[in-house]
C-alpha cells in the first residue's frame, strides 16, 4: 500500500500543476512509461521547482497532465514549446549493443549538470546523464543557441533529484585531458 499512496501522491502533485499552469495552452508532451513510485515522486518534486519562464518562454501546462513533463511557451508566441520528460528510459548511446550505442559520448556541464546532447530533426535534446532519473530536455531549433536553456533548468535538477550514486550536489566533472 505505501507505494500506491506514494503513486497517489505523485498523481495529485501532476494535477496539482496542471491546475497552477492551466489547461488552454497545454503542450501535448508525451508521458514516461510507469515508473517507481520514488521516481514518481522525485519527478514531481523536480517539475515543481523548475522555473516559471525559460529563454522568454513562459511555462505551460501539458497534456496529458503529469508530474513528469513540463513545458515552456508563451500566448501568442510563434516559437515551438521547449519541453522536458523526467524518467525517460536510458539513452541508447549508452546502451552497449544498441544501434545508437557511442562509447565516445560526451558529456557538457552547464551550470552542474551533465547533458548528453543528441541533435533531432528541429533542435538538440539533452539528456542529464549523471543523476538515479533520466531527465530530457528537448529544445527547437529556434532558439539558437540551444544549449542556452539548460543553466535555467541545472538548479531545480540538482536541487530535485540525486545523482547516480545517489548523493545530493552537482554532477561530476570529467578529469581535464592531458595538454588541455
Amino acid at each position: 500500500m505505501p507505494a500506491a499512496g506514494a503513486a497517489g501522491a505523485a498523481g495529485l502533485a501532476g494535477l496539482a500543476v496542471w491546475a497552477l499552469f492551466g489547461s488552454a495552452s497545454a503542450v501535448a508532451v508525451s508521458v514516461p512509461g510507469p515508473v517507481p513510485s520514488v521516481v514518481a515522486a522525485d519527478c514531481a518534486k523536480l517539475t515543481k521547482a523548475l522555473p516559471q519562464s525559460l529563454l522568454g518562454q513562459r511555462r505551460t501546462g501539458t497534456k496529458p497532465a503529469s508530474a513528469q513533463t513540463a513545458a515552456w511557451q508563451s500566448n501568442g508566441s510563434n516559437l515551438p514549446a521547449i519541453t522536458l520528460r523526467c524518467g525517460v528510459p536510458e539513452p541508447t548511446m549508452l546502451v552497449s549493443g544498441s544501434k545508437d550505442y557511442d562509447p565516445t559520448s560526451e558529456e557538457s556541464y552547464i551550470n552542474g549538470v551533465a547533458w548528453l546532447m543528441q541533435q533531432t530533426s528541429d533542435g538538440y535534446r539533452f539528456t542529464a546523464a549523471q543523476r538515479y532519473i533520466f531527465i530530457e530536455v528537448d529544445v527547437p531549433s529556434a532558439y539558437t543557441v540551444e544549449t542556452m536553456a539548460l543553466p535555467g533548468l541545472a538548479q531545480a535538477v540538482i536541487d530535485s533529484v540525486p545523482r547516480g550514486d545517489g548523493t545530493p550536489g552537482p554532477d561530476t566533472a570529467p578529469l581535464p585531458t592531458p595538454g588541455q
